[in-house]
């Protein structure tokens, strides 16, 4: 049995409550693991992906999103450089509060919105060459490393091109070998990292080692004899218990728990380990709490299909948007968002050929919002704040808008899938 707090903030109303109730009937649940994991591509480019497919062709992706992290213009700092497939320099983190991702090519620090574009750049001067980064988002301090060295800073505010300030002087942590990734554990306040030797440490904020395995030998994937891969990134999945963490040897993606077995597989990530789906070597991962679609939407008179989709990184007390296109938009048409704890593999068929992705036996099912479609064109924005309370992160619940047509019958749309990450 799993023991956890079951309490929250029970401020708002709305989908706020539905969460609440979704959550609670979770409380005696197992744990959860991934939504997206971005990764630093040495050619100029991040990727954002799921795992690739499994059972009913689940999740979509596996590409979800992406930018270019290379100066393309209009910014008044300088930009990072493509890193060399050799190279072991480059890293990446992620702030689930400000939803956002850190990078670095080496020499420069770039902090990222969601939408791709820079918001703060600097060149750090307390270190150089810099193998790694992890963003520790409660207390505002980047740490860096050099392979040797790891040093806390508070990077410069927006838009930056100052200096960063020391927060936690450098230390060495003594791992196996060249440490080439960092990964903040908000859980622990530690730092998980990956070296040149194969091995995976986690390492006390100014102390050294509290313990190291080995990943392989032989590579990521194949536990056939040989050296232990160079690992070149890796990021905690903060919505996971017990700790699962992601590691790349730049190509191929291995999720493993702490010890070195496989990670147990899930619907963003069906297969624990996994060549990564672009032609790029990677150099930096960084774990985001996003939400991931899964099947297609449906409308059995051959209409445009509707589909869900959300911004924003799921954590208690966080700020999401969900959306709805593609729907039915002649008077009379309502769209009712339901939510489940758990989906359907395979979907349903239902409604006269409508596709459902989410478990129907109740008290497993919730309805959420009904909004009037008739004029909106087809389309729903719906911004939502999310609660708060320590029994969330790693509950996991899936959604799917259900729409009934102004001009008679039914539509449905993919479905989404959440899990809650950690604060």
């Amino acid at each position: 049995m799993h023991n956890k707090d079951c309490s929250f903030d029970r401020g708002g109303l709305g989908f706020r409550s539905i969460l609440l109730l979704v959550a609670l009937s979770l409380c005696l649940t197992g744990p959860a693991w991934t939504q997206t994991v971005f990764m630093l591509g040495g050619s100029g480019k991040v990727a954002e992906i799921t795992g690739p497919p499994g059972a009913c062709d689940y999740p979509n992706g596996p590409q979800v999103s992406g930018y270019i992290y290379i100066s393309t213009g209009g910014t008044i700092c300088p930009m990072p450089s493509p890193i060399p497939v050799s190279s072991l320099f480059g890293g990446m983190a992620s702030d689930p509060q400000a939803d956002s991702t850190w990078l670095t090519d080496g020499k420069t620090v770039v902090e990222f919105d969601s939408k791709g574009g820079a918001t703060r750049i600097f060149t750090p001067t307390v270190i150089g060459g810099i193998t790694g980064l992890a963003w520790d988002w409660h207390n505002q301090i980047l740490y860096l490393t050099d392979g040797k060295d790891i040093v806390g800073v508070r990077p410069p505010a927006p838009p930056g091109c100052l200096p960063e300030s020391i927060i936690v002087p450098p230390w060495q942590a003594l791992t196996a070998g060249f440490i080439t990734g960092l990964s903040w554990d908000p859980v622990t306040d530690t730092l998980w990292a990956c070296d040149d030797a194969g091995e995976v440490s986690q390492i006390k904020i100014s102390g050294t080692v509290q313990l190291s395995f080995p990943i392989g030998p032989g590579g990521l994937c194949s536990g056939s004899p040989g050296v232990n891969p160079v690992l070149l990134g890796i990021a905690v999945e903060t919505t996971s218990s017990p700790t699962t963490l992601v590691v790349t040897d730049g190509k191929t993606v291995l999720r493993t728990l702490v010890g070195g077995l496989p990670a147990p597989p899930t619907l963003a990530s069906p297969s624990s380990c996994y060549a990564i789906p672009i032609g790029d070597t990677m150099h930096g991962l960084a774990f985001q709490p996003h939400a991931i679609t899964y099947g297609d939407g449906s409308d059995p008179t051959g209409a445009s299909e509707p589909q869900i989709s959300a911004t924003g990184a799921w954590i208690p007390g966080g700020s999401i948007v969900l959306r709805l296109t593609g729907a039915d938009s002649a008077p009379g048409t309502l769209a009712g968002l339901f939510l489940s704890p758990s989906y359907s593999c395979p979907a349903i068929p239902f409604l006269h050929g409508n596709l459902l992705y989410l478990n129907p036996f109740p008290p497993s099912i919730m309805l959420g919002p009904i909004v009037a479609m008739g004029t909106t064109g087809g389309s729903l924005t719906l911004p939502a704040g999310l609660p708060s309370g320590p029994a969330l992160p790693g509950v996991a619940f899936q959604m799917q808008w259900l729409i009934s047509k102004g001009s008679g019958g039914f539509q449905a749309s993919d479905g989404l899938s959440v899990i809650m990450g950690q604060p």
